[in-house]
């Protein structure tokens, strides 16, 4: 077994005895960050898709999700499967629509496809409840079982990246997996809301974990998540109302000085090249 693979073994073992050693409160952010590492991860491989409407994939699988366990009585494994082959097909459409059309306008699009969808969600008050939000029906999802949710989606995502799609192909599969991810996290609360669920300040976070921990490297995704999500949650705690503010301008200062993100820089300085 190669040092890499051995590491990531090493990681798994720690991370799937975590649940039971931690806290609540530890238990929680290793949920979120693990959440935002599947987001991550999935939206690096995109490439000439460059999607700032990723939200738009979270929100609408999280929806599907508690429509269908509410209105038409579905377990959440099948509706949660559902909601994730609903965003699939609606990256499908989205990239055979924009293929060909430069990146700028694909990331225009997509932006405007996720306020589209939350206005939706917001207006069809006889669907989704408009402002006032929908509650799953059995309430919230126990965090040992989301933990290990999110956990199989940072795996899924990792396979993803491994299996080096390109082009449509990968484009799709990202919006798959962001959508499983929407839908178990609107398990988890146990409530789903336009603002919530469409925050914009989701694809600031995923873009920034991505480009601080790295594009390049493999990790990098779930480096940038794990400072982020710490980072966030200070900020809602101590400033929430210049959180995303902050999160904007560091996204720009990483993007102009730390092109190759944290661990790039830190590869170049060893004086090893990056590996994908």
């Amino acid at each position: 077994m190669s040092r890499g693979r051995a590491a990531l073994a090493l990681l798994v073992l720690l991370a799937v005895g975590a649940p039971f050693a931690a806290g609540g409160t530890i238990q929680r952010l290793l949920i979120l960050v693990f959440a935002f590492a599947a987001m991550a991860m999935v939206w690096n491989v995109t490439g000439a898709y460059p999607d700032l409407g990723l939200v738009a994939y979270f929100g609408l699988a999280g929806y599907t999700t508690a429509l269908l366990m509410l209105k038409s009585r579905l377990p959440f494994v099948p509706a949660w499967l559902a909601g994730g082959f609903v965003c699939l097909l609606l990256a499908v459409l989205l990239g055979r629509l924009l293929q060909g059309f430069p990146a700028q306008y694909f990331a225009v699009t997509t932006l405007a496809a996720s306020f589209a969808i939350r206005e939706l969600a917001a207006g069809w008050t006889d669907l989704s409840g408009g402002g006032a939000g929908i509650s799953l029906p059995g309430g919230a999802s126990s965090d040992r079982l989301t933990y290990f949710l999110m956990l199989a989606l940072v795996l899924l995502a990792v396979a993803f990246r491994r299996s080096h799609p390109a082009g449509l192909t990968a484009y799709a599969l990202s919006g798959f997996v962001t959508g499983l991810v929407g839908g178990a996290y609107a398990f988890w609360v146990g409530f789903v809301e336009p603002g919530t669920m469409f925050n914009g300040g989701v694809t600031v976070e995923v873009v920034l974990m991505a480009v601080l921990g790295g594009v390049a490297a493999p990790a990098g995704p779930l480096v940038g998540a794990f400072i982020v999500t710490l980072l966030s949650e200070l900020l809602n705690a101590y400033a929430p109302a210049i959180h995303l503010t902050i999160l904007g301008v560091l996204l720009v200062v990483v993007a102009l000085r730390l092109p190759t993100g944290l661990l790039g820089a830190a590869k170049a300085a060893s004086g090893y090249s990056l590996r994908k």
